[in-house]
């Protein structure tokens, strides 16, 4: 920088140091301040500063509008600030392949600044690389989502790059698996294959379906197969019975209308008894069993039954307990009482005689 009076004439010339102020005695009146030279990296002050140094040793600044600058007074000191230089864009390139430097496709990449701003995103290509301008500063970049086959870098990558195109990485470790560095000045991003066995569906065996029996619901209804329509049977427990009209049989009016058993001849030879004797008492002669002769009964009248209805079960008879039969009583105390009275005649015939 150039320091003049009003004169014109070099009252002071320097370079400026990091860090470090120049320390200038001047007499009260006006100067102008020049910058020759800007540093690297920033824009040059095309405008000359007018500035007054006062009787009390202030400064008070003339010049307002900088060009590419700015000037300011404070504390006691005279600052001539410059602009950074915008740097000039660069190319550089971004590869994609696995671990053995093999370029893969289908990998969604984005690149940000340091910010986290979007600057561009694509997709890899297999045999490409991607070309992108920056300029000079730091980024990040980040893998969206892997190829097939490959595990995903979940870690954001962090880069540099300088005026000169270089890039620095600076993230030196990546997660789950992978690698980011620089090769032949290519940015790669390398993604590692994915080794976990994926299970084939027709494989998987199919979970059996219990067997084990349902059971219905006893609101449900289950239908019948026939489709034919049947009449509802009645059990014969609950169908109330009719009793059975007993016809009591008719008893047997006289003895002469039961045929008789003919008269058997006594075989015994009996003398005849002399008058005036005694007779010997007579023993009771012995009953020879006849056979039994069934005594014809008169047929039982039998109740009128009433039609059976076609689908209903008949009424059945009461079990009145009694299962003897009657007529086969009846027949014995007839025969008794023939053999009885035979018996009686038989000895009013013997006494006569």
């Amino acid at each position: 920088k150039v320091v003049t009076d009003a004169d014109g004439n070099e009252v002071g010339i320097w370079t400026s140091r990091k860090n470090e102020t120049l320390d200038l005695e001047l007499e009260p009146g006006t100067y102008t301040m020049e910058e020759t030279v800007a540093p690297k990296g920033y824009k040059k002050v095309d405008t000359t500063i007018k500035f007054e140094v006062k009787e009390d040793g202030t400064v008070e600044i003339i010049t307002t509008v900088v060009v590419n600058g700015k000037v300011k007074y404070e504390d006691g000191v005279l600052i001539l600030m410059d602009e950074p230089e915008k740097p000039e864009p660069v190319q550089i390139k971004i590869n994609k392949t696995d671990m053995d430097g093999e370029e893969v496709a289908g990998a969604k990449i984005q690149v940000l600044d340091a910010d986290g701003n979007l600057i561009d995103s694509w997709t890899s290509v297999e045999g490409e690389t991607f070309d992108l301008t920056l300029e000079p500063g730091d980024y990040i970049l980040v893998e969206e989502s892997a190829p097939d086959g490959y595990l995903k870098v979940d870690t954001e990558i962090s880069f540099s790059v300088d005026e000169d195109g270089i890039i620095t990485v600076n993230t030196l470790k990546v997660e789950p698996a992978g690698a980011a560095k620089v090769i032949d000045g290519v940015l790669v991003l390398m993604d590692e294959l994915d080794d976990t066995p994926v299970e084939d569906e027709t494989e998987t065996p199919s979970v059996p379906e219990s067997t084990e029996p349902t059971v219905p619901d006893e609101t449900e209804t289950i239908p019948n197969e026939s489709t034919e329509e049947t009449e509802p049977v009645e059990d014969e427990s609950e169908v109330p019975t009719t009793p059975e009209e007993t016809i009591p049989e008719e008893p047997v009016d006289d003895e002469s209308e039961t045929p008789t058993t003919p008269e058997v001849p006594s075989t015994d030879e009996t003398e005849p008894e002399e008058p005036g004797s005694v007779p010997p008492e007579s023993t009771p002669e012995t009953e020879e069993v006849q056979p039994t002769t069934e005594v014809p009964t008169e047929p039982s009248q039998t109740a009128p039954t009433t039609p059976a209805v076609p689908g209903t079960t008949p009424p059945s008879r009461p079990d009145t307990g009694d299962h003897s039969n009657i007529g086969l009583y009846i027949g014995l105390l007839g025969f008794a009482a023939v053999g009885t009275g035979l018996l009686v005649a038989t000895r009013r015939k013997k006494e006569e005689e």
